[in-house]
């Protein structure tokens, strides 16, 4: 078979004897621009054809190795049965055709051989083999490379929803130590109250005596409060006992004050706590770093011709499949864990949220 490209008939700058001008001029370098573009396309479609018989040869000869190893694997066993003299007239028959076929595989087989080489050592055809094997080889590398991120990419999801479902844990307990901080207040709180109710009554009918809510209220710590008793105390006279009974009263019961203020203290810093933790900050920074690696994880593989995946979706879907909605004991509406819900959204609202997701600046 030739491989020489029939060429498109020429074309003259002008007529015989005709003056050049330079619309003749234009018109032959168009003429001459729209052959070189058809012997282009004639070139590749010759080339394109000879790498599809090139493909078809390959798998044909591929075929037939394995119908000859078939072949000759029964047709052994057919001469070593025949060594031993126990073939009739008919299975001999059987073996000399069997024979004849083995050596027809093997000459179709020589045949396709011989065109594949004939077409692989055509330079252009040749070349442009190799670079689709090439092609074609750092494509399944990639292939192997992208499966592997994402599996790396999945677990460390699954370890990311694991430590949501721990934190929502502990921002739970965090709202019950503060809720028992907040009762451990008002418990304290009624007793201070109450004592400083009766501390009153004490003087109720004398206007001229303190009120000893008024210098509860006066002052700022619980401290200043009693070292102002007892100072005030120590220079009743023995005619003021009214006043005496009222700070006696309070001054008896100073240890259910500091457990008051005991309280307020745990308050502030367990609901401290409790309000740093649901900003989430780590958590938040895994997830976005989670999802920028899954866009550059996906980016990397569409430039060596991968197809696209939405693998940040993905990622995203089965980081929430992680927290299945259940339903409530006698009711028919269907929620999620206590906290999970609240710290899986702000920890994707945090690291970006939607954004992210979807198709995230400079991506």
């Amino acid at each position: 078979m030739t491989n020489n490209i029939e060429m498109p008939a020429e074309h003259p700058l002008e007529g015989a004897g005709e003056e050049l001008t330079v619309k003749g001029l234009q018109r032959a370098t168009q003429n001459l621009k729209t052959k070189i573009e058809n012997v282009k396309r004639m070139k590749e479609k010759h080339v394109e054809e000879k790498i599809t018989e090139y493909d078809a040869l390959i798998e044909e000869a591929r075929q037939k190795q394995i119908l000859y190893n078939e072949a000759n694997d029964t047709l052994e066993y057919y001469r070593g049965v025949d060594e031993a003299g126990l073939l009739d007239a008919e299975d001999k028959k059987n073996l000399e055709e069997l024979e004849k076929q083995v050596r027809t595989i093997e000459n179709d087989f020589e045949t396709i051989n011989t065109r594949i080489k004939s077409i692989y050592e055509q330079p252009e055809i040749g070349k442009r083999i190799v670079e689709s094997a090439e092609k074609n080889e750092r494509t399944l590398e990639a292939e192997k490379e992208f499966t592997k991120s994402v599996q790396e990419l999945e677990r460390k999801i699954d370890e990311l929803a694991e430590s949501i479902k721990q934190e929502a844990l502990r921002v739970e307990k965090l709202k019950e130590e503060e809720q028992k901080a907040v009762q451990a207040i008002e418990e304290a709180n009624k007793i201070v109250r109450r004592t400083i109710v009766d501390a009153d009554v004490i003087s109720k009918n004398n206007p001229s005596i303190f009120r000893m809510q008024d210098l509860y209220s006066s002052l700022e710590s619980p401290q200043e409060f009693f070292e102002g008793l007892r100072r005030r105390r120590s220079k009743l006279g023995i005619f003021q006992g009214k006043e005496k009974a009222k700070i006696d009263l309070v001054l008896r019961h100073e240890k259910d004050f500091e457990a008051e203020t005991i309280a307020r203290e745990q308050y502030k810093e367990v609901s401290k706590i409790y309000r740093e933790a649901q900003e989430v900050p780590e958590l938040s920074e895994r997830c976005r770093e989670l999802f920028i690696s899954a866009w550059e994880t996906e980016r990397a593989y569409t430039n060596i011709g991968g197809k696209p995946t939405g693998l940040a979706r993905i990622l995203a879907e089965r980081l929430y499949k992680n927290f299945p909605k259940i339903k409530e004991k006698g009711s028919q509406t269907e929620i999620t864990l206590p906290w999970q819900e609240i710290i899986l959204n702000a920890i994707v609202r945090k690291a970006g949220s939607a954004g992210l997701i979807q198709y995230p600046k400079g991506f």
